[in-house]
């Protein structure tokens, strides 16, 4: 183990004898090689042990809707995950788990009705294959799934364009590439409707006087609440699952009467206002990452 006099983080002196850490940043001045213990040692007492901030910030996430905003706007920030933190590993974890395992919410389906589905898609697309001879099939190579009636210009360009963008692939390969990619640009979406969200309430809460940057932490920890509570959709039994959906409604709403306050016949309104506009803003991102995952 070596000593310093100077400390690597900030290049404050540090003396003749150092303390164990920098008193200018904190940083630790007994330089070792970390070990597997310490690693492990770090993560349980700061992030698994019962006392530790991540208990305390998922009970009051899950269990005290929009508490935890309210103890982080009061200033109680040291005893809990940071609002972004919280947003980031709750994202994060959960858009792994729909890329690696494949989570599409068939769970909240019962076999027969999937069964059922499944029989009236088979048939729609063969009615569709009947009278719709231009749909192209998913084994062609892409710049033949193309059929233009006429030599026109814009098909021209259109073709060129696949067989630059999609050399070799069939239809079927340029499918599972779009998707991989907007699978790929679906957190950066996510994360880019969280100041809509904060300005939607910004507006509709405009008489309370509370600033933008309060509105974004109220955004932070809904969302991440609605990241953890979509995983818990895809574990539990199909039973359950609409039980949890009415939780999920039932919690967004009394968050926003606990965070907002006011006369709860007007946050009703308000919260079917924000069900309605926050929706279409999402679908508008999705079209975006979806024109961009095609054509860029």
């Amino acid at each position: 183990m070596n000593t310093i006099s100077n400390c690597l983080n900030c290049a404050h002196e540090l003396g003749d004898k150092p303390g164990n850490y920098c008193p200018n940043c904190g940083q630790e001045t007994a330089l070792h090689p970390p070990t597997v213990r310490e690693f492990a040692h770090e993560f349980i007492g700061h992030y698994v042990a019962l006392e530790g901030r991540l208990w305390k910030t998922l009970g009051l996430l899950f269990f005290k809707p929009a508490e935890l905003t309210r103890e982080y706007l009061a200033g109680r920030k040291r005893r809990y995950v940071l609002p972004l933190r919280l947003y980031l590993t709750a994202s994060l974890l959960f858009f792994f788990i729909v890329k690696f395992a494949g989570i599409s919410g068939t769970n909240t389906m019962n076999k027969e009705g999937r069964a059922a589905l499944d029989s009236e898609i088979a048939q729609g697309v063969g009615d569709l294959r009947k009278g719709l001879s231009a749909i192209p099939d998913l084994k062609l190579p892409a710049t033949d799934a193309i059929d233009c009636n006429k030599d026109t210009t814009a098909c021209t360009k259109i073709k060129a364009y696949l067989a630059r963008k999609y050399p070799g692939m069939t239809m079927e390969q340029v499918h599972e590439q779009i998707r991989h990619k907007l699978i790929s640009l679906a957190p950066y979406a996510a994360f880019l409707l969280l100041p809509v969200f904060a300005l939607l309430t910004r507006v509709l809460y405009w008489r309370r006087g509370m600033l933008y940057g309060e509105h974004l932490v109220y955004a932070l920890h809904i969302h991440a609440f609605a990241f953890f509570a979509l995983l818990l959709l895809n574990l539990l039994p199909e039973m359950l699952v609409q039980w949890l959906l009415w939780a999920m409604f039932i919690y967004f709403f009394i968050g926003l009467q606990r965070f907002f306050h006011g006369r709860w016949w007007l946050n009703v309104i308000r919260y079917f206002i924000i069900g309605t506009i926050y929706p279409l803003a999402m679908s508008g991102v999705i079209l975006l990452s979806l024109f961009y995952a095609v054509f860029v």
